[in-house]
């Protein structure tokens, strides 16, 4: 749906090539990252939450473990998420993606929104959200649910299966597709449980590798029962399990 998405957005939206590559930075960023709505979008009806949202100096380019001033020359993206509604001490939470080497590749994306737009990145506007269209206005997080449901109507879903927050439940599935640890994932998006894995300190390096093999990943979705049949088929089983001999 995303490389669609990708293609759509350069071709047939219409767009500005300037808003193109903030929009995409922003659904791959967000993808990739677990992200919530409030960290890189103005949700409707509200004002920027700054004490949540990404700013230029939450995003940081590496290579080889250092700062870098550019994400032409990075081969890794570290991100500061402040505070969050589950991060009860409000101290923020730092993750980090390695370069994918695909088309799906968040610092790629980072890469292009800062050849369009370098003050985002290195001059003036720091302190500001980076995702926000050419003309500095926000984007909103219908706007990025429309270009989902346009991307999911063309994969064959209806509106109702799409929404914004499909971004951040379509990359816990990527990356539990390719890292096969529950535990994992849920500590990645922080999701509240197991609260003890706020005090931990982590390491880059055991993220590398793991961008490459979501953007690569092609395994496909199961569709959810309609009715129910097969849990009432193993309830069957089980009853009469029960009642043989």
């Amino acid at each position: 749906m995303l490389e669609w998405l990708r293609g759509f957005l350069q071709q047939e939206a219409k767009l500005p090539e300037k808003d193109t590559v903030v929009i995409w930075a922003a659904i791959v960023t967000a993808l990739f990252f677990l992200l919530r709505a409030s960290e890189y979008l103005l949700q409707d009806g509200r004002s920027w939450s700054f004490e949540r949202v990404l700013q230029r100096e939450d995003v940081e380019p590496r290579k080889a473990g250092k700062r870098v001033p550019s994400f032409q020359d990075a081969d890794e993206m570290v991100i500061y998420i402040k505070g969050s509604k589950t991060d009860q001490l409000n101290v923020g939470t730092v993750r980090n993606h390695y370069r994918a080497g695909t088309t799906l590749c968040p610092i790629a994306a980072m890469e292009r929104l800062q050849a369009h737009h370098p003050q985002r990145i290195k001059g003036t506007e720091k302190r500001l959200p980076i995702f926000r269209w050419a003309s500095g206005t926000p984007i909103r997080r219908a706007e990025v649910q429309h270009f989902l449901t346009v991307a999911g109507l063309a994969a064959g879903l209806s509106r109702e299966e799409i929404g914004s927050r499909s971004l951040r439940i379509g990359g816990a599935t990527a990356m539990y597709h390719v890292s096969e640890d529950l535990s994992r994932v849920r500590w990645f998006g922080r999701w509240q449980s197991d609260a003890f894995h706020g005090y931990l300190w982590e390491s880059h390096e055991p993220m590398k590798g793991d961008s490459s093999k979501m953007a690569r990943g092609t395994s496909s979705l199961t569709n959810p029962a309609k009715d129910g049949a097969p849990a009432r088929a193993a309830a069957g089983a089980e009853s009469a399990r029960r009642e043989s001999p």
